[in-house]
Order: C-alpha cells, then structure tokens, then sequence
C-alpha cells in the first residue's frame, strides 16, 4: 500500500520543508516590518493632540488681539492721528534695504578682481611666444665619438681641403638670404651647410639624376611643395623659394624619422629607401646601419651623411682649420620689372654687365629670355637698376612672340614659310632638330619681327638667334658638323664633341641616326676602347675629344 522511501529521499524532502516553512516566515516578518513603517509614517503626517490645542490656542489670541486693534481705532477721535503701531515694520524693512544693497557689491567685487587674474597670464604668455625665436627641433650635434667622424674630419682638412675651402667661402654670398628664412621657420641653422654639401652652393647645378638647385630638389619633390618648373623658370634654382619649400620638405621628414643622420640621408636617397634601410635592420642607428652590409645603404648616403657634419663642424669651429678663406661679398641687388618677354642679351648690354652676372643674379630663368606675357622681377645690382629702367622706358617692341598650337601635321619647313622666319632661328628658339620632335610639343614660339623692310627683318631674326645660342646651346652632333665645318678646325671646340647614348645602339646606328658626314670605321678609330655602346656611355666625335669615361658601378656592399 505505502511506497517505501529511500534516505536520500527523505532528507531531500525535509530540506524541502524547512526551506518551505523558512520562506514563509520571511514574507510574514515583511508584511508586518511595512505595516508598522506605514502606522509610523501615518503618525508622522498626523499632528498629536498637544499639537492641535496650542494651535487653537494661539489662534484664540491672535483674533483677540485683532479684535482689541478694531475697538480701539473706532473709539479714537477724528482729529487725533493714529499712534504709529506699524514703526517697528518699517525699521525692519528699512534695515533689510541696506542689507541688500550690502550683498549686492559683494558678489560683482570677486567677479571684477578675477577677471584681471585670467587675462594677465595670457598677455604674458604671447609676448614670450612673440620673442622666441629658437629653434622649434633640436639642434644638430656633430658626433664626434662616431667611428666615421674622426676619419672625415682629417680628410677635408688635409686632402679633401679644397671642398671645404670652396664651401666656406660661397657660403657668405647667401647667407644673409638664408638666415631670416631658417628663423622664420624655427629650424637650426646649421642645416644651411647642407646647400653646401649637396651643391657646394650652385644655384643652377643640374645632377645627373636631374635634382636641380642649391639643394638638388628633384623635379616631382619641387612640384609637390609648390615650386612652378615651365620652360621658362624653374624655381628650383630661386634662392629663397626652393629654401622655403626644402624646409617644409626637411620637417616633414624630422617628424617621420625623429633623428637627423636618418634625415640627411632621406634627403639624400629618398623616404621609400630609408623605410626599406630600417625595415631591414631595426633597433639601429645610422652609423651602425652604415656599418652593416646587410642594411644595404647607398654608397653615396653613406658618403654624404657625415661629410654634412663634418661641414657643421668646420663652420662651427673655424679655428681648428689652419687656414680659413677669404669670403665673398654678399649678393645685394635691386628688383626691376620686365614689359614681358625681353632678351637676357640686351639687359647685359643696356647695364653693362655680362650674361655670367645675369645668371648668377637670377638663377631661376631657364632659356634666353624673361618669360613671356608677365612682368617678371628681374633682380640686376643697385648701380645699374637706374640704366636699366631707363631702358625700358625708351625701348620699342621691335619682335614679338607668338604662341602656336602643334598639330599632328605641323612642320618645321611649312611654319617656317608661313611666317616668313629662318628654319634655323625657329630651331634654336624652341631647341626642337626634327618634325618628330616638333609634333611632341603642345606649343610652339614664333617670332615675329615688325619691322618693314627685309633686310632689317633679317637682322631682328639675327639677333635674336645669336641670344639664344649665347646664354644656352644645345645643339645636336650633327648641326655643328653640317652647319659650322669652318669652325670645326678650332681644337677647343673639337675637344667638346662628344655624344652620351641615350640607350643600346651601335657605331654604325649612330652614324646614320646623327647623319654624320665620317663613315663609322672612323668612329671606331677614335673610340678604340668602345666595343659595344650602352646607355650612359660617351662616344668621341673627334679625334681630339676629351670625353668622360664611362666608371663602373661599384658593389654597394664595398663600405667607404
């Protein structure tokens, strides 16, 4: 009839229980701990009987002593005035008046004092920002204990004197240019020696990976800091405009490598090769990186990055040098506006100066002439600035220069013809030889003389081939040997025939290709040593040409 149970049954049923009945007692403990928190709020609320009698009471005697108020102003005569009951009222609130306007000052006073306290500290703060004008990096330190270091040091003052002499002594021509744009951008000065290292300070210095300028920026890095590179000006070579953009260029490279060894040598082989440096060989320094064959630096990085410190340290220390060179003068001139285009040749001989002047003053013209349609600031010395003005006033246009759009059937002949202009000084004018080479320009410049009679036509287009041929030549091989023989019997201008081969070809092929009058058997004669023509190699033309070698390319593991 009964199911039997086990133990373990049973106990799991009594903790049921207990658990069950414990329950129990806490619900009824929390109903009866509320109602007794309600019973006491209730009381709260509700006011005691004591409460309620002094209420009453004190409301008895408030209307009893209104109502003694009334009967006694009743039975007072007309003519005799009230007693002033209400004073006391009034001299409590006369006496709040005051306390009021007392308050009132106490909080507008601290509101004025802090106010002078905020500002002060701010004043004081741009005024300081206003006057400093350090450097905004850190200075660059030469590191002397630096394996390399001392061995520089030695060589540019014993054999390698002649580079740092030269150095010295361009420097003082610019460094009173160069000095307010390194204050205005707050970088250290001596990151002005490094115009020195990369061009020994040559505005117009072309390498032969084209970086051009006093600081050899290339022509995309120029571009992308705002410098205009056309056929006329290259600003590049403009003194303070390159300066300018090559210290933006230098912080942006200061705030991604964060050491200037690092810096010099981006600047000098570019970002991308000094990521792949550090990727190679992390955890190092510079000089350590230069050290290891694995990191793969440029032998020119390797070289130029200590002879830069090198440079700061003989600019910094002139004494420890046993013979400091005499300076240039500083470069001072005066600013001219040009009407449009106007030849460098007759500003040479309206002032007197020479066209190597002209150019040292104005390194940015790239061609013959200002550029066209602009009235271009032609800087010339403070002496001759009042000739030249005067010049421009009396001068007349006797040739203009027109813009021609190249089409896909333009000639050299046929332009020639229409525009009644030498073949020749349309050549020279747009440095074009061929048609092929006239169909890859977008423009081309004409001239175009005003003067009415043909044989002063003639002596416009003259002169103006002899200004282009006088300030820049680049003439082709074969021009000098077809249009110049006489002039070839003159062993100097002999020595500069030389041709660098723009790609693989043979003496046979270039001959036919440069249509020299010489048979390539001749060529062969005076390139014995020539067995196969590459690109970058040097090819005589005369058996009197000194031309460079072509040097073979070391090993970069080899450690200078």
């Amino acid at each position: 009839m009964f199911r039997s149970f086990s133990l373990f049954q049973i106990g799991w049923l009594g903790w049921l229980a207990l658990s069950l009945g414990g329950c129990s007692a806490r619900l009824a403990q929390t109903r009866t701990s509320s109602k007794v928190a309600t019973s006491h709020k209730a009381k709260a609320k509700a006011p005691s009987q004591k409460a309620k009698s002094l209420a009453q009471r004190e409301k008895a005697t408030a209307q009893a002593s209104v109502a003694k108020e009334s009967k006694g102003r009743t039975s007072a005569p007309k003519s005799r005035k009230p007693l002033p009951t209400k004073l006391p009222k009034k001299t409590v609130v006369a006496s709040k008046k005051p306390d009021a306007k007392a308050v009132q000052p106490a909080k507008t006073v601290p509101a004025k004092a802090v106010q002078p306290a905020k500002t002060v500290p701010a004043k004081s703060n741009r005024a300081k920002v206003a006057k400093y004008k350090g450097p905004m990096f850190p200075d660059v330190r030469v590191p002397h204990n630096v394996k390399p270091m001392p061995w520089f040091l030695r060589k540019y003052r014993t054999k390698r004197w002649g580079f740092t002499w030269i150095v010295l002594k361009r420097f003082s021509r610019y460094k009173h240019i160069l000095e307010p744009i390194f204050r205005r951008h707050r970088m250290p000065l001596a990151l002005m020696m490094l115009a020195g290292n990369e061009s020994s300070f040559v505005p117009r210095l072309r390498s032969n990976k084209t970086a051009m300028g006093m600081w050899q920026i290339m022509s995309h890095t120029g571009r992308r800091f705002g410098l205009k590179i056309t056929p006329w000006v290259d600003e590049r070579r403009h003194v303070e405009k390159a300066t300018d953009a090559m210290l933006r260029y230098m912080k942006f490279l200061y705030k991604r490598f964060r050491s200037w060894p690092l810096v010099i040598a981006a600047y000098n082989c570019g970002e991308g090769c000094v990521d792949r440096i550090i990727k190679r060989c992390p955890k190092m320094t510079f000089w350590q990186m230069r050290r290891h064959a694995k990191c793969w630096v440029p032998r020119e990085t390797r070289m130029a990055v200590p002879r830069f410190f090198t440079l700061v340290h003989y600019w910094r220390n002139p004494k420890k040098l046993h013979h400091y060179p005499k300076p240039f003068p500083p470069l001072r001139w005066k600013v001219v506006r040009t009407p449009g285009a106007v030849a460098l040749r007759s500003v040479a001989d309206a002032t007197g100066l020479s066209l190597k002047e002209l150019r040292l003053f104005n390194p940015a013209l790239s061609t013959w002439a200002t550029p066209p349609g602009q009235r271009y600031p032609l800087r010339v010395p403070a002496a001759s600035a009042r000739r030249l003005r005067r010049f421009f006033r009396n001068k007349r246009k006797s040739l203009s220069l027109l813009t021609l759009r190249v089409k896909s059937s333009s000639r050299l002949r046929t332009l020639a013809k229409r525009h009644k202009v030498p073949r020749s000084v349309l050549m020279q004018l747009n440095r074009v030889w061929t048609d092929a080479q006239l169909r890859k320009l977008r423009y081309v410049l004409v001239p175009r003389s005003r003067a009415s009679k043909s044989w002063r036509r003639k002596r416009t287009y003259w002169k103006l081939g002899l200004h282009v041929r006088q300030f820049r030549r680049r003439l082709p091989p074969s021009w000098l040997f077809r249009h110049w023989p006489g002039r070839l019997r003159n062993r100097r201008r002999l020595r500069r025939a030389c041709y660098k081969a723009k790609r693989k070809t043979s003496l046979r092929a270039l001959s036919r290709r440069l249509k020299l009058k010489f048979s390539p058997r001749q060529l062969k004669r005076w390139n014995p040593k020539l067995k196969r023509i590459h690109k970058g190699s040097w090819v005589r033309l005369s058996g009197y040409a000194r031309c460079p070698y072509r040097r073979r390319k070391k090993n970069n593991n080899d450690i200078g």
